[in-house]
């Protein structure tokens, strides 16, 4: 009786034949697995632009009008080159009146049960960043102010400028916020930090930057972002305009 088997011939063309098909499928799982990462590193890019616009957005939308400047005087020494934007958001915002008779600046709060505190001013009609610097005549402080339920008053000498509104806005002047482009050489990347903490990376540092264009007659103060995020050859661009709704 003979016994069957296989030729050498025969496992060589079988043993070839299954390399190919083993070729076949490991290139197309490598290929769908590519994909699969590729379209994860898109995700967290614009997941990242998106978190950082919105963001950027509703801070900016909630400023004190004409509080923006792109100056890096009140940051601490930076270790690498940075570009900045700067403001001060509102914490309270009314209407008031001014008592010449009495000396004395009434106004009232849209917020129930607000607290003031020491480091709390009131400013009016502010026209630059400099009007709520320490030095500014505009600011008024009204940590000594007297308070019924919304409404409170405060002694006052004059006004440097009023508003055509009758608007104020209350700021805390430790509450400033700083949305800085950070140039990071160690790490070999761009970073956006606020107030110093990192809120996202891969930012491509040379493409990206925020711009603040002053108020007119015709509009209020617009802020530009450019952002430019890369990561594992994923590149997202955001340009995003934010108007600061808020008027003096």
């Amino acid at each position: 009786m003979k016994q069957r088997g296989f030729t050498l011939i025969e496992m060589i063309v079988t043993i070839v034949v299954v390399a190919v098909i083993g070729l076949a499928i490991a290139g197309f799982v490598e290929y769908g697995m590519k994909g699969y990462v590729d379209t994860i590193d898109r995700q967290k890019v614009q997941v990242k632009g998106q978190f950082v616009v919105e963001k950027m957005s509703r801070e900016i939308s909630h400023a004190v009008p004409n509080s923006f400047t792109e100056d890096q005087t009140f940051l601490p020494t930076p270790a690498f080159d940075r570009k900045c934007l700067s403001f001060y958001p509102i914490k309270y915002s009314g209407f008031y009146y001014f008592d010449e008779a009495n000396n004395k600046l009434d106004f009232i709060v849209g917020q129930d049960s607000p607290t003031l505190d020491n480091n709390d001013y009131i400013i009016i009609n502010p026209t630059s960043f400099n009007d709520l610097a320490a030095i500014s005549s505009k600011r008024i402080d009204v940590s000594g102010a007297t308070q019924n339920n919304n409404a409170f008053s405060v002694p006052v000498v004059s006004l440097a400028s009023e508003s055509p509104a009758k608007r104020h806005y209350v700021y805390d002047q430790n509450s400033h916020v700083s949305y800085c482009l950070v140039n990071d050489t160690i790490q070999n990347q761009g970073l956006i930090q606020r107030n110093g903490v990192t809120v996202a990376d891969s930012i491509n540092y040379a493409e990206s930057n925020f711009r603040y264009e002053e108020p007119s007659l015709q509009r209020g103060g617009v802020i530009h972002i450019d952002l430019v995020l890369e990561q594992n050859n994923e590149v997202s661009v955001y340009q995003q305009d934010v108007q600061v709704l808020n008027a003096p």
